[in-house]
């Protein structure tokens, strides 16, 4: 391994350190526990959660590893759709569209977060395109989280443009907050 690649890879390491720790803070500013932060896949579940969309959409960024787990098996065992040459255009076209939705879903996630903790359009730019800054900047700033937006359905209703967090004691320590709906 030469200089040159051990510096890149320390690099790396401070940006997911970075990110990780920004996360840290962001779960612990919106009532959730912090550790959460620390477990793959599990933490986009909990951040999609935070913005009000459907934690199901977590299952999205596992379909690439899932995708080329199954590939992998069928070039090994000589399958003939992963060992012609056609069967592997198609898996990186396959991958190619799974990566686009993939970045769709972060952009829309990163922008609604931004909202919920009342940044800008530009700072959700910022989380896409700087995540190892943006990321601590948010989670350990002076932000407040506000609740996730609501959909506009509802704010047409009059039912309010946020949903409140509040503490319910149902038995429950895990720190999770129940969302109820605030006038």
């Amino acid at each position: 391994m030469s200089l040159q690649e051990i510096i890149i890879s320390g690099w790396q390491i401070l940006a997911l350190i970075g990110i990780t720790a920004g996360l840290w803070g962001v779960f612990k500013k919106a009532g959730r526990s912090s550790w959460k932060a620390l477990i793959p896949f599990y933490n986009l579940y909990i951040l999609f959660r935070i913005t009000g969309q459907s934690g199901w959409l977590s299952l999205v960024f596992l379909t690439p590893l899932i995708i080329v787990t199954f590939n992998t098996f069928d070039l090994l065992f000589g399958n003939s759709i992963g060992a012609e040459l056609g069967g592997i255009f198609l898996l990186l076209i396959l991958l190619l569209v799974v990566q686009v939705i993939m970045l769709v879903i972060y952009a829309r996630t990163a922008y609604l977060i931004s909202k919920v903790f009342s940044k800008s359009f530009w700072f959700a730019g910022g989380l896409i395109f700087l995540p190892f800054i943006f990321w601590p900047i948010l989670g350990f700033g002076g932000a407040k989280y506000r609740g996730p937006v609501a959909h506009p359905k509802m704010v047409a209703a009059g039912t309010g443009a946020h949903i409140e967090p509040t503490k319910v004691s149902d038995g429950d320590e895990s720190g999770e907050a129940d969302w109820k709906e605030s006038n």
